[in-house]
């Protein structure tokens, strides 16, 4: 008897060896679902300094695709998951410096493209901007049917127990019967 509890034990173990195995082999059969290409690089100013905050812009040419990301603090900046093809153009920009582009890059299966910007300051001068405004009206302006219910109408409502869920009747969007708004 003691014999057969360890068979049977070891049974349990080998099957749940062969689940756990099924299980991890499939995760790693999901990941070739997966272009994996993939542009990254610097963007730097002329001087060498990280710009944080620039604008990434990654479009193929042939079927508009766009994708997007923003360096970090280093300058750094990866776009993933690209789909394969070409040929593609990826812009850099960044607020008070010239926008550069470089174009006709073919992604492959797992590529990973390295493409480093250097942006040099522009000259732009900012035009003042003048913000004006009418008075605030106080109506709302409203979307849809609507039914207004006044004081009036509801004092002279005559309602059972003065229930208010028994003015949606006053509307003519309400059926008949219960609530049905």
């Amino acid at each position: 008897m003691k014999n057969y509890s360890i068979n049977q034990q070891k049974k349990q173990k080998f099957k749940i060896c062969i689940i756990l195995m099924v299980f991890f082999g499939s995760i790693l059969l999901s990941y070739g679902q997966a272009t994996n290409a993939s542009i990254k690089g610097v963007v730097k100013d002329l001087s060498g300094e990280p710009l944080m905050g620039a604008s990434i812009i990654v479009k193929n040419n042939a079927t508009g695709f766009t994708s997007g990301s923003i360096s970090n603090e280093e300058g750094n900046y990866k776009i993933q998951q690209l789909p394969l093809g070409g040929p593609y153009t990826v812009t850099a920009q960044y607020l008070g410096y010239q926008e550069r582009f470089q174009e006709g890059f073919t992604l492959n299966l797992s590529d990973v493209i390295t493409i480093d910007f250097v942006l040099q300051e522009s000259a732009t001068a900012l035009d003042e901007v003048i913000v004006s405004s009418n008075n605030l009206s106080k109506r709302i302006q409203q979307i849809g049917a609507s039914t207004k219910i006044g004081a009036d109408q509801i004092k002279n409502l005559p309602t059972e127990g003065r229930n208010f869920t028994r003015l949606t009747s006053l509307s003519p969007l309400q059926g008949g019967g219960d609530i049905n708004l």
